[in-house]
């Protein structure tokens, strides 16, 4: 398998409401939409940053998810995905701009085993996201 290359892509998070998603993405962590479009019973949009692209999904039957899978040390007792991670230069710059968008954070900052420091927020309708900073040599 060593000729065989692996790198992310994307990530997909199903929402209530895409619109207000995607502006979401856009203003607070300056993601770009990309590209719209349907499924049967779906409506989806590619928002991007860089190479890696979030899709989001709002199906008509939409239902939330359940109440400890926005918490993250509860969340991680539930088998399946657990949040996406983006890896920042600055957390603290981004701290402060979530700070101005109003946006809660949920766990940390801390410093994990790794010694990388890291945060978890929710983005739209409660999905966990953890944002890391490597350790500075």
């Amino acid at each position: 398998m060593a000729d065989v290359q692996i790198r992310p892509h994307h990530c997909g998070i199903s929402v209530s409401d895409l619109d207000g998603a995607v502006a979401w993405f856009e203003k607070v962590l300056d993601f770009t939409l990309d590209k719209t479009g349907e499924l049967p019973g779906c409506r989806l949009a590619f928002v991007k940053n860089g190479d890696f692209s979030v899709e989001l999904f709002q199906h008509d039957e939409t239902r939330p998810a359940s109440p400890e899978r926005s918490l993250p040390n509860e969340d991680i007792k539930t088998q399946g995905n657990k949040h996406m991670c983006l890896i920042v230069n600055d957390l603290d710059a981004l701290l402060a701009r979530f700070e101005e968008n109003d946006v809660k954070v949920v766990l940390g900052p801390f410093v994990a085993p790794d010694g990388y420091r890291a945060c978890f927020i929710h983005g739209p309708d409660q999905a966990l996201m953890e944002f890391i900073q490597a350790p500075r040599s």
